[in-house]
């Protein structure tokens, strides 16, 4: 598979999902705010479902258009934002111009330009893209380094403990992944997805079935830089844990056929080859888990045939080639053996 062209398409993508976000959040945070003026607890149960980043987004509509290095993108956003605000917008008008707030907004649309980091997070996909998970993590760990943006950071990290965990780096990943969650918890599936596969390596299987069921409930976004869809990975995953998981309390060869063919059905959510060569290995492990093992040979046999022709057979996963390991399990199946534990 080609990469992508993702050349300053983060910053573009960002912008497009706060247009939208601002649009879409109209209604929820009218009933945040009217709640929180006769309920206490209306802050906390926000922030338990995720949407304190829309309230948090609305209170920052002023400093969004009067800070210096902002896109015509942020511009709009904080600008509709600000205008359902009602009395809060008007006493902003009264103090400062309309025209000085179109001005703002024609010379962020003069110079737009990529947030601080995002030129190398797309860089760090690019390279997960052709499997250099050394060139990725640092180009993600340049990003956090130089990023300002709350959703950059959140981004540089969760993919920086995908990138590791690929290399089978997974203590570092961890970190990476809870800093992502730290940043801005319950945004999107993506660290939470990534958190659940290092558990399940680890032997944690209650733990990664609860992160990849969090990261299902949670989602992506279509915007998204790398393209990779966190409930597409959750849906392989769990899949691996119910066909593969040591622990035979967790296993259900029902349930990993049915997640399986479901995140190999859903690939299109995925740009990167690795993901979909675990799913498609996951496939066949779910068949063999439930007695099926000419349909896991078939299967891993196609699986094998689409690596060699895509070119994806050097990309590895914990420094072993990803045709090591297909060809590896194939082998197991073929003497109608099942897999047990491993990677996920």
């Amino acid at each position: 598979m080609a990469a992508e062209n993702y050349t300053g398409g983060y910053s573009l993508q960002l912008g497009a999902w706060r247009i939208q976000s601002a649009f879409y959040s109209i209604p929820l945070r009218f009933w945040l705010r009217r709640s929180a003026r006769g309920n206490g607890t209306a802050r906390d149960v926000a922030g338990r479902n995720g949407h304190n980043r829309l309230q948090f987004q609305s209170d920052r509509a002023i400093d969004l258009i009067l800070s210096s290095d902002q896109t015509y993108s942020r511009f709009l956003t904080g600008a509709v934002d600000l205008l359902w605000q009602g009395r809060k917008a008007m006493r902003f008008l009264k103090r400062i111009s309309l025209p000085f707030v179109l001005l703002m907004g024609l010379a962020a649309c003069a110079a737009p330009g990529p947030l601080p980091g995002a030129t190398s997070l797309e860089k760090a996909y690019q390279s997960s893209i052709r499997g250099n998970w050394g060139e990725s993590i640092n180009a993600s760990t340049e990003a956090i380094k130089i990023a300002r943006d709350e959703e950059i950071f959140f981004y540089s990290y969760s993919s920086r403990c995908e990138f590791r965990i690929w290399q089978g780096q997974y203590d570092a990943a961890l970190e990476d992944c809870n800093d992502s969650i730290r940043a801005m918890p319950d945004f999107y599936g993506d660290p939470y997805a990534a958190r659940a596969r290092i558990f399940a390596v680890k032997g944690q299987y209650g733990w990664a079935i609860e992160e990849f069921d969090a990261a299902i409930d949670l989602g992506g976004t279509r915007f998204v830089p790398g393209g990779n869809n966190p409930r597409v990975i959750a849906y392989g995953g769990k899949a691996r844990v119910f066909a593969t998981s040591t622990d035979q309390r967790f296993r259900n060869e029902e349930m990993a056929v049915k997640f399986a063919e479901k995140a190999v059905g859903l690939e299109k959510g995925l740009n990167t080859p690795a993901y979909k060569i675990l799913n498609r290995d996951t496939l066949a492990a779910a068949y063999a888990a439930a007695g099926r093992f000419d349909d896991a040979v078939k299967e891993q046999k196609k699986t094998i045939a689409m690596l060699k022709d895509n070119g994806w057979a050097a990309v590895t996963y914990n420094n072993e080639s990803l045709l090591e390991i297909l060809n590896k399990h194939l082998r197991q199946f073929e003497e109608r053996k099942p897999l047990r534990g491993g990677i996920y």
